[in-house]
């Protein structure tokens, strides 16, 4: 992949062919990768209360995953609610690089949510999106763009985008479940 604008045409174009069974695996793998990259310094910025929140919901979502729940509306509709409070509750400056992952971490567990409520595809697109924002904030503190030639080169994009598209591949063969959780991240 040459740039940015060939990766964004791809991965719109493959995460369209990730089988339904396995687009809540997609969705939670990414909040996964953010919550780990953000449990270090999320107390700093939020609550006990709300952290607890953000782990309640990743552990759910893993077992819808794992098919140990099933899809409770009520349940998901509080949740919404107390993330859409954290999110207006606090100003997250998305040019840091922490609190963008933690903003980024609650947009895509809003998005799977989502999902889960009305079963419509779409935010499988823009939840891979999530890292690749948190990924440029860092190039930027560097002085590099993920849309310079450059910064698109950098290993941490090439990494990710190299384990997202093998994440899709994978989700094609098989179902996975939450033991594949931390797969192709480090």
């Amino acid at each position: 992949m040459e740039n940015f604008s060939s990766y964004f045409k791809e991965i719109d174009k493959k995460t369209s062919e990730i089988p339904e069974n396995n687009l809540l695996f997609w969705g939670s793998w990414f909040c996964e990768s953010l919550y780990q990259k953000c449990k270090n310094h999320i107390q700093v910025f939020l609550t006990d209360e709300e952290v607890s929140l953000i782990n309640e919901i990743i552990s759910y979502l893993w077992n819808l995953v794992d098919e140990k729940e099933q899809i409770d509306r009520s349940k998901i509709d509080l949740w919404r609610q107390q993330l859409y409070e954290i999110d207006e509750t606090y100003y997250f400056d998305e040019t840091d690089c922490h609190q963008k992952e933690m903003f980024e971490l609650i947009v895509s567990l809003d998005e799977i949510l989502i999902y889960c409520q009305s079963g419509e595809r779409g935010f499988e697109f823009r939840v891979s999106q999530s890292i690749i924002n948190v990924i440029d904030i860092m190039l930027q503190d560097e002085d590099k763009d993920i849309l310079s030639k450059e910064g698109f080169q950098d290993a941490l994009v090439q990494n990710e985008i190299k384990a997202q598209f093998e994440m899709i591949s994978l989700l094609k063969e098989k179902k996975l479940t939450s033991e594949f959780k931390h797969w192709l991240r480090k």
